[in-house]
């Protein structure tokens, strides 16, 4: 098999035989024995005593298990209120779709926010609130950031038009307080005097509703924060029930701090957040408690292959990362590996960006009255028919699943948060095809429900989810990868020795655990070979690689 073979990388199940089988079995010898050193005692030999590679014992190399990088999200699964918008981004920057339309709908499902909600079963009472956590993951210089702003422009203007419009608030309250301030003036000097007035109760009444005037400024509605403590966060949700979007461009350093002595609370009130349905309320010596209606925060951040990597691996090894925190992003894209660039110059498709606009705007100030709210705080709606009917065999599908052992303890856990991430995404698909057609408003229309087509789509975009979230969880997908993405770039070349490469200290081959997870992969998978190199002191374990991948320097 020829390197330029890419279809066979791309698609690992066309390249099965029975090497895969033989494959599988030694990789049942490494999980006993440890790493690839500890292997080579066992009854299937890694590393060679040969002082040469001998390029005709090679055999034909097999892709990597899981290793290839996962798909981008399809155009066809956008919703059709916000496809052509997407795609002219996409196209104007050269970036993946996912880079434009994970912040885009976690901004859609932070502005429907509290306003309704999904039941997904027939007529229990289980609901889930639209509020979703996500990343985009990308090299430096991706441009993940400039595109995730492109994603999030709907959902910012109408932040800076509250901004505009508390700024107005605002100018009025201070000439209303100076009015109040003059009353207050006024009358004291009367009510100071030894003979009260006739009308003293009265003067004392405007001296109260002066004051009150003072004491009440304007709040300004909060559809974002940038940088905030998890107490002023919860101040601000005291008057923004709706819920609140937190926006991180470098995501992993934010959740890091949430570590950080005196931040001890912070980890359990963002856990609660993501629920976005209970009563909450801040404690603290000293001050007075801060009762919060509903703890409802959305999220969406970006960060770097390696950190995120990082804060996995100790989820993975049950570290202070493993409380379900991560397991809540549930929309994670990752791209190491960006289009090819193209320069495109023109004007972007401003009716294709109103159109999103209109529906932001129509979410915004969303009239529910013609929705039941039964038993729940807050209106909900069911899935229609048919769409029921998909509902129960996925989530019968999903249950087995959790239960069968078939995958590793962190993603089981990230799979359990998808029975809300499928139903919020219907209800939140269903949205955009009711409101694109809403007169402004007008109270949404009565329907039998979340439509068919809608639940088809959020699956379909669950499970290309599944395969980026996979892609970081696996503990042999990511090492793997990144030291193949090496050889092919003639990073790793052969001759080189183990500890060369080690002190390369490459973004997911360190530590040393996931250097020896890398090469036990792809050993099987026949890219490389170890040898043991004797010498005056420590043996040296030398490298060697498939012809097929060796470069010409």
């Amino acid at each position: 098999m020829s390197i330029s073979n890419s279809a066979n990388l791309q698609n690992p199940s066309r390249v099965l035989s029975t090497q895969t089988l033989n494959i599988r079995a030694r990789s049942e010898i490494i999980s006993e024995n440890g790493s690839y050193e500890e292997a080579s005692h066992a009854s299937v030999s890694f590393v060679s005593s040969s002082p040469k590679a001998d390029n005709n014992a090679w055999t034909t190399w097999n892709p990597i298990p899981d290793g290839v990088e996962p798909p981008d999200i399809p155009i066809e699964i956008i919703p059709v209120a916000f496809r052509a918008a997407v795609a002219d981004i996409v196209e104007r920057m050269c970036v993946p779709v996912g880079f434009v339309f994970v912040p885009l709908i976690i901004a859609w499902g932070s502005i429907v926010g509290r306003q309704i909600g999904v039941r997904p079963k027939r007529v229990d009472d289980w609901y889930e609130v639209p509020n979703l956590w996500g990343a985009t993951i990308g090299a430096p210089g991706s441009m993940k950031s400039p595109a995730a702003d492109e994603g999030l422009r709907a959902l910012l203007h109408l932040d800076k038009l509250e901004i505009a419009h508390h700024s107005s608030e605002m100018q009025e309250y201070k000439n209303r307080v100076l009015t109040a301030q003059s009353v207050i003036k006024r009358h004291s000097k009367r009510l100071e005097a030894a003979i009260l007035p006739a009308d003293s109760v009265q003067i004392a009444q405007d001296v109260c509703e002066a004051q009150r005037v003072i004491d009440a400024p304007p709040k300004r509605k909060r559809l974002v924060i940038n940088d905030s403590t998890s107490e002023q966060l919860g101040v601000l949700l005291q008057s923004n029930p709706n819920g609140i979007l937190e926006l991180r461009d470098e995501l992993t350093g934010w959740i890091q701090q949430l570590d950080k002595i005196g931040r001890e609370g912070s980890r359990s009130f963002y856990i609660e957040g993501w629920n976005g349905k209970n009563k909450y309320t801040v404690e603290r010596v000293g001050r007075e408690p801060v009762d919060i209606p509903a703890l409802c925060v959305s999220i969406f951040g970006t960060t770097q292959l390696g950190p995120a990597r990082d804060l996995v691996s100790d989820a993975l090894k049950g570290g202070a990362s493993d409380d379900g925190l991560l397991q809540r992003f549930q929309l994670l894209f990752v791209c190491t590996s960006p289009p090819r660039w193209i320069n495109v110059d023109r004007q972007p498709d401003h009716l294709a960006s109103q159109r999103v606009q209109k529906l932001f705007n129509r979410a915004e100030k969303m009239d529910t009255s013609t929705i039941n709210m039964g038993d729940a705080a807050i209106p909900t709606l069911r899935f229609a028919a048919q769409a029921q009917l998909m509902f129960d065999a996925w989530r019968e599908q999903l249950e087995d699943r959790l239960r069968d052992g078939s995958e590793i303890p962190a993603f089981v856990a990230y799979l359990s948060k998808t029975r809300k991430t499928v139903t919020t995404l219907a209800l939140l698909f269903y949205l955009t095809e009711i409101l694109d057609v809403a007169v402004d408003g007008a109270p949404i229309p009565k329907s039998e429900g979340i439509s068919g087509s809608a639940f088809i789509a959020a699956v379909a975009f669950a499970e290309i989810l599944q395969e980026h979230a996979r892609w970081l969880y696996d503990p042999k997908c990511f090492p793997a990868n990144q030291f193949a993405k090496r050889i092919r770039d003639h990073d790793i070349r052969d001759g080189m020795t183990l500890r060369q490469i080690e002190r390369k200290h490459w973004a997911g081959l360190t530590p040393r655990e996931n250097l020896d997870r890398a090469i036990e992969v792809l050993m099987l998978a026949g890219w490389v070979r170890v040898e043991e190199q004797a010498t005056i002191g420590r043996s040296r374990l030398i490298l060697r690689v498939h012809p097929d991948f060796r470069g010409h320097t």
